[in-house]
């Protein structure tokens, strides 16, 4: 759901001189830097720029645009979205411009990433290598990127149309491949541990799947080298649970805790937040980092269970499971979630 780009700071320096080439100018990087600080990341040649530098170039513009700029950018370091490359690059040299060569570089080895150059560079041999994800940064608003920016931002699947491997393309990659922290709310996955007579038993299968596979994902793009925090909260009704359940359901919250560290080198906590009739949970189901958030309307019990597996002919242990039928979309302000589930006490 986040697209990745380079983008040089040269490229906003570049203020025309006459006013209404100015107008042009600043305004279409202005709508540029609202797509970015709603969607993208800039992911930057480590060696070679900062996010200071992006401060800089947006304050020789003119006074009229500066501030609204000046405000985009400091959303995208607020939100976490200038990253150096995690993928090592060298300088490309047959680029003619010195500043652009470590940008072209890191786009050449990190092959998700959009490469927005000058109209000076059309005639570049590196935008011909780069094919698709090489855009001219005037045309931004008719480019690739922009359409597949646009496109991620929102998934509507049936059931079984995707399988794990897609979705985890479309939605879990972007969305964890650079983050520090990740948070998931689904107030379910608590009540789950109850069966219809209310004795505690075992958070549900289906939960713990895809929460099991959801931290292997983040593993696997290297969040174990660069994890802060990785908490589930998840509530239960506590006015309507006995002393006893309490000492139940906390001993398979540390059992769950312990067998997913053990399998992804991932620091996972568990939090099971006390709801009451007056003060509960958001209904909503998030994943929530410290870049993006997005709304998983059906929760985390994602994927198809062992019955619907063979019932469709299909191996629960070989074969890869269908998603069942959800919508994600894309929520930048998820401040009020995390206000309201401070406010419930823990278990």
């Amino acid at each position: 759901m986040l697209v990745q780009a380079t983008l040089s700071p040269q490229l906003l320096a570049g203020v025309p001189v006459d006013p209404f080439s100015q107008k042009l100018f600043c305004n279409l990087w202005l709508g540029l830097l609202c797509d970015f600080a709603e969607s993208c990341v800039v992911i930057l040649p480590g060696n070679h720029a900062t996010e200071s530098d992006y401060f800089l170039a947006v304050s020789t513009w003119p006074a009229k645009y500066k501030k609204r700029a000046q405000e985009l950018v400091t959303m995208l370091h607020q939100r976490r979205r200038f990253i150096p490359s995690q993928i090592a690059y060298t300088p490309t040299a047959t680029c003619s411009d010195v500043n652009c060569q470590a940008f072209i570089g890191v786009t050449m080895a990190n092959t998700d990433v959009f490469h927005l150059f000058d109209e000076r560079c059309s005639g570049c041999p590196n935008s011909a290598v780069l094919a698709t994800r090489s855009l001219e940064a005037l045309e931004y608003f008719i480019s690739q990127m922009s359409r597949s920016r646009r496109e991620r931002m929102a998934h509507i699947l049936g059931d079984g149309q995707w399988k794990q491997r897609d979705f985890e393309r479309a939605i879990l990659k972007p969305i964890l491949e650079t983050a520090k922290h990740v948070k998931i709310y689904d107030r379910w996955i608590g009540r789950s541990a109850f069966d219809k007579n209310r004795h505690v038993i075992r958070f549900n299968d289906n939960y713990k799947r895809t929460l099991e596979w959801v931290v292997q994902v983040y593993s696997k793009t290297g969040g174990s080298a660069r994890c802060r925090a990785f908490e589930i909260y998840c509530g239960i009704e506590g006015h309507l649970i006995s002393a006893r359940q309490r000492v139940q359901l906390r001993s398979e919250m540390q059992s769950f805790e312990a067998a997913v560290r053990t399998a992804s080198g991932i620091p996972v906590q568990l939090f099971l937040k006390e709801e009451s009739r007056a003060l509960q949970l958001a209904h909503g189901r998030y994943l929530i980092t410290d870049q993006v958030s997005v709304v998983i309307d059906r929760g985390f019990d994602l994927l198809w269970d062992d019955r619907r597996m063979q019932g469709s002919s299909l191996n629960p242990i070989l074969d890869p499971r269908p998603i069942r039928d959800v919508a994600v979309l894309l929520c930048n302000d998820c401040n009020s979630i995390e206000t309201q589930t401070r406010r419930l006490p823990a278990l």
